[in-house]
């Protein structure tokens, strides 16, 4: 029996009204997305099923959506953040984890089998807000100044955002070869990267203090290319960590990510700083990475996150 969409959240999928949304990513979601609306009609009840046509229609589903409800979201960690983002206030995102990585799923502790998501629960998580600000020449004034802010692009980080050798080795990612042999793809194209001369390209302005670096990652979540955690935050929580590279180089830099990944000592190769606002320039033209997709382009203001409700599969009932 259908109950009405005043329903409370407790129970989101059988309690209230719900949309299934099927991701056009780039990775597993999409190479099996042929039948991902089929597996969804047969598992799952669902008033409506959108199929969108690419990220851009993703981040701007809204107007197509039920005033309340629940909104599920099959796809991997760019398309939950998109949807989070796109989403409105009154719409839970329930995530089905169906991407190359997820690694979404490992922070919520939940699993991708339409088994488990026959129960579910509601939870208040975390996004990183990402500001960025273009170049100007010469004095601005103040007003000038919020002018151009109130212009600026405002994108947010769900997991993770990265800039410096991380983001190269993302936008040099091949699709094709990403649907072929998945995870792999990402260690391919950092192999890649490597292969190029690796400078502290990077300012990051933190509290006062100011670093140059060739790398940094803002962690909203605790782990970082799968099991390896490396930061000590949780997604649920407001307390994101930047990590700052301190030496350039191919070797140093690699030596620092397997440190970071290996929980080994790391202490005098990288930063660990509490998430404050923050301020992220280049000298040369470099773009972020946002949960595994491009984002915007440098400079960059990283501010305080803020919170987000959603409906995720409950694992201890399975």
């Amino acid at each position: 029996m259908k109950m009405p969409d005043t329903a409370t959240a407790e129970h989101p999928v059988s309690e209230q009204r719900r949309t299934w949304v099927i991701s056009a990513g780039s990775g597993l979601g999409r190479r099996h997305g042929s039948n991902s609306e089929q597996l969804i009609r047969k598992f799952f009840p669902a008033d409506q099923v959108i199929r969108t046509r690419d990220r851009r229609h993703l981040t701007g589903w809204s107007p197509g959506l039920p005033d309340h409800g629940v909104v599920i979201v099959a796809g991997g960690d760019g398309a939950w953040r998109e949807a989070l983002q796109g989403a409105p206030e009154q719409v839970i995102p329930g995530l089905l984890p169906v991407g190359t990585v997820s690694q979404a799923a490992i922070e919520l502790n939940t699993a991708a089998s339409p088994q488990a998501w026959r129960q579910w629960r509601c939870e208040q998580v975390q996004l990183g807000q990402i500001r960025s600000c273009l170049h100007a020449s010469g004095e601005r004034t103040k007003k000038r100044d919020a002018a151009a802010h109130a212009d600026h692009s405002r994108s947010a980080f769900f997991l993770m955002a990265g800039i410096g050798v991380e983001s190269d080795a993302v936008q040099i990612v091949r699709p094709g070869l990403k649907r072929w042999i998945g995870k792999w793809a990402y260690v391919w194209a950092l192999l890649e990267r490597l292969m190029r001369p690796v400078r502290r390209s990077l300012v990051v302005d933190l509290d006062g203090r100011r670093f140059r670096t060739s790398q940094v990652l803002i962690q909203n979540g605790a782990h970082y290319g799968g099991r390896y955690r490396v930061a000590d935050t949780d997604i649920r929580q407001p307390n994101y960590r930047i990590l700052i590279w301190k030496y350039p180089g191919r070797f140093m830099w690699c030596l620092t990510m397997m440190c970071l990944m290996f929980r080994l000592p790391s202490g005098w190769l990288a930063h660990k700083l509490p998430g404050v606002e923050a301020h992220i320039r280049s000298s040369r033209k470099q773009q972020c990475q946002i949960d595994g997709d491009i984002g915007p382009a440098l400079p960059l203001y990283v501010m305080p996150t803020t919170s987000r409700k959603v409906a995720i599969a409950d694992t201890a009932q399975r």
